[in-house]
């Protein structure tokens, strides 16, 4: 799973984005790598949809300003987003990088890359076992 963003529309016509954050995302450093070339792809593609609500204010800081009702509403929002795309199966996946965020890809720059980090970390993981499995 990913971190998510969204952009909300809240009842009263007022939009704001949310950034919910996943711990099983992978490691923050390359989460965030692929953040920032999917924003350059987004840019360099001609959409501006990403950079569209620079002046909104995070959930974080309204938060507390908000009404109990417009909490739940908006928790059971991205509840019924997530149970939306958790519904989707893909076959493969993947992230783009810039060439010096991957270590493993060849040296010259290029927008285009491979995920192969969480197989490495995978490598080097041990598995405790119980004396059953001996």
């Amino acid at each position: 799973m990913y971190n998510k963003n969204f952009v909300l529309t809240m009842d009263v016509g007022q939009t704001v984005i949310a950034k919910v954050p996943n711990p099983n995302a992978g490691i923050a450093y390359f989460t965030t790598a692929i953040e920032v070339a999917t924003v350059d792809f987004l840019i360099l593609a001609g959409s501006a949809t990403y950079s569209e609500h620079p002046h909104q204010s995070p959930v974080s800081q309204v938060w507390n300003n908000m009404q109990l009702v417009d909490k739940m509403k908006l928790r059971l929002d991205v509840a019924r987003f997530q149970s939306t795309w958790l519904s989707v199966g893909f076959s493969e996946f993947g992230g783009i990088y810039y060439a010096q965020d991957q270590a493993n890809l060849k040296p010259e720059k290029h927008l285009y890359g491979v995920t192969t980090y969480i197989d490495d970390i995978c490598d080097d993981i041990s598995m405790m076992r119980s004396s059953d499995d001996i």
